[in-house]
């Protein structure tokens, strides 16, 4: 079997163990094994043993540039600026639609979709779909609407009363933040008029227990205020407020006094610098933690006079207060970064990107980019992954190491310089990596997740490593010389 045989049966057997339990053991100690006989990556590694790994910047890799409230240090500057400096200020006055005796169904998810997506909402009183939620308002997404009534029942509850249509209930911090508090602006404006609240969700999700329903109640609202509708129902009217914020899309003029509303209704916290860590928090749905060397990051904005918090072992209300007294800010992206919306113009914020996915989802305009303009806060976004794993948006397991642009930042931020890493640091955090990877990537989401990565070669591993890790620049025929080896 000549060499090229050998590596192609290798990573068919490398692919077949990924399915088994102990597919992490067997892939860090196959990727290594590879690692140490290529001659110049082995000869990285063995050097890199000797000593420190200090990173240097080559000028040609930097990209800074401001635009609008954003300093992007990022690998991808040119093409994020041009989300960027898009205005996202949708400039529609928010209306208000009343619909008499009409009805309001709870959601029904289309069969294979996103637990928050399939019909429902408010239709007129002979069935007609009137208002679901939106997450663009004019380009239709199929599996992300709520877009249509399903059938009325022949026997429908009746009550005498007006209520307001609240949209859809996110039991997830990021989208609730981002959209289930959209139509909330109608009882920041009309807060003498005591109406109750509905909002539909899934049949498997209890809002009722969720501590996010404490954002409204710091709105004004109270128990008693807030349906959570499990049958459907007619009412003697229902106000259907606009919704404020589309997540793929932005926001209209209006929808920050609802953020302001529930920072004023607490006394700011004396917290002047915060960095809000994700490394403690681990999701529902996988028992595991999902960025890795996140405590370098922290450790490093402790020297610089930050409290490191972990946000979900805090009230909502504490979290609020913090953010409504912190004048600078820091965190991984993702939900995190939406709690600039508690800190007000006055605040600075600094996002590590922990993705190439984070600032882009097909096109569409994601919530880092309106909710940042919203607020009119000045935002840096730094690029520190180092992902060299197949990585999703909105669930993945993140590297995190100080790279280039992580060294820029901090050269111009807090005039410092010399970020060194140790080769036992960079290899023990990979093997950590790879680890997480697998256990939740492979052995729980399933092999699948293959699929939509089918080009991913081992080609990616080694030069993702060179250029995130080490730091070397390669040449291109070293790259296309991988590329045939691997494919």
């Amino acid at each position: 079997m000549d060499s090229r045989a050998k590596r192609s049966s290798l990573f068919k057997r490398i692919r077949r163990n990924l399915c088994n339990k102990n597919a992490y053991i067997y892939v860090i100690h196959k990727i290594f094994h590879i690692l140490h006989k290529i001659p110049f990556f082995g000869c990285l590694l063995r050097n890199a043993r000797k000593q420190d790994c200090t990173i240097t910047i080559p000028k040609d890799m930097i990209h800074e540039e401001t635009l609008h409230n954003f300093r992007l240090y990022t690998k991808n500057a040119c093409e994020h600026s041009q989300y960027l400096k898009t205005d996202l200020n949708i400039k529609k006055t928010l209306t208000v639609n009343t619909i008499e005796n009409g009805v309001i169904l709870p959601l029904r998810n289309h069969p294979g979709s996103q637990s928050f997506c399939g019909k429902g909402g408010v239709c007129d009183s002979d069935g007609n779909f009137v208002a679901g939620h939106k997450t663009h308002p004019e380009i239709s997404l199929t599996g992300l609407f709520v877009d249509e009534a399903y059938p009325l029942p022949i026997d429908i509850p009746y009550v005498d009363e007006t209520v307001v249509y609240g949209g859809l209930f996110y039991v997830h911090f990021g989208h609730f933040i981002t959209e289930s508090l959209s139509r909330m602006w109608y009882f920041v404006e009309n807060q003498s008029c005591r109406y109750r609240y509905v909002f539909i969700t899934p049949e498997s999700h209890f809002p009722e227990s969720s501590h996010l329903i404490e954002y409204l109640y710091m709105l004004g609202l109270n128990k008693d205020d807030i349906i959570i509708l499990r049958e459907p129902t007619r009412f003697r009217s229902i106000i259907i407020p606009d919704q404020s914020t589309y997540i793929y899309a932005g926001f209209r003029p209006g929808a920050m006094q609802v953020f302001n509303s529930i920072r004023n209704s607490i006394p700011p916290a004396k917290y002047d610098k915060v960095y809000f860590t994700r490394a403690k928090f681990r999701s529902y749905q996988h028992d595991i933690q999902d960025t890795t060397n996140e405590e370098y990051f922290e450790n490093y904005f402790r020297t610089k006079g930050f409290d490191i918090i972990a946000p979900e072992q805090l009230s909502i209300r504490q979290q609020v207060a913090i953010m409504a007294g912190a004048k600078e800010y820091a965190c991984v992206s993702g939900s995190l970064h939406h709690h600039i919306l508690f800190g007000g113009k006055k605040l600075k914020a600094t996002i590590l990107n922990r993705s190439h996915c984070s600032m882009e989802n097909a096109g569409m305009r994601v919530p880092m980019q309106w909710v940042s303009q919203m607020t009119e806060c000045p935002v840096t976004i730094v690029d520190v992954y180092a992902n060299f794993l197949p990585t999703s948006k909105y669930s993945s397991i993140y590297l995190l190491m100080p790279g280039i642009h992580w060294k820029a930042y901090i050269k111009d931020e807090f005039n410092d310089y010399g970020v060194k890493v140790t080769s036992s640091e960079v290899n023990g955090k990979v093997a950590e990596y790879i680890e997480k990877w697998c256990n939740k990537m492979i052995i729980e989401t399933g092999s699948t997740i293959l699929e939509g990565h089918s080009e991913e070669t081992f080609a990616d591993f080694i030069i993702n490593y060179n250029d995130y890790i080490l730091n070397n620049n390669m040449e291109d025929t070293t790259v296309q010389k991988l590329r045939d080896i691997f494919g």
